[in-house]
């Protein structure tokens, strides 16, 4: 069995695609109209998310323990997603992009 790409689709190296499997015109023609399904369903999960938090309730819980615990590791998840960003994006890690 090879696991090489099937005739047409090239090959990895050079190609900015999602597949090996998928022909290059087709990952171009479908690129901007799956990354903004992508974004849609995971803007929805953390609406959801969000909707399912009832800060109301931690309040009250435990003299407040638990909202205090998901406010600091709200605070947290934030200044660590900025810091990763930063490396990735701002070119500390990698180079950074040019437009």
């Amino acid at each position: 069995m090879s696991l090489a790409p099937p005739p047409g689709c090239g090959t990895r190296r050079g190609r900015s695609s999602f597949s090996f499997l998928v022909p290059a015109s087709i990952v171009t023609e479908t690129k901007a109209s799956i990354g903004a399904i992508r974004t849609l369903w995971f803007s929805l999960a953390f609406v959801s998310i969000g909707i399912e938090t009832r800060l109301g309730d931690l309040l009250t819980l435990e003299d407040g323990r638990p909202f205090a615990a998901f406010t600091l590791a709200q605070g947290f998840n934030v200044v660590w997603t900025l810091l990763v960003a930063w490396l990735v994006f701002g070119g500390v890690l990698l180079p950074a992009l040019v437009f």
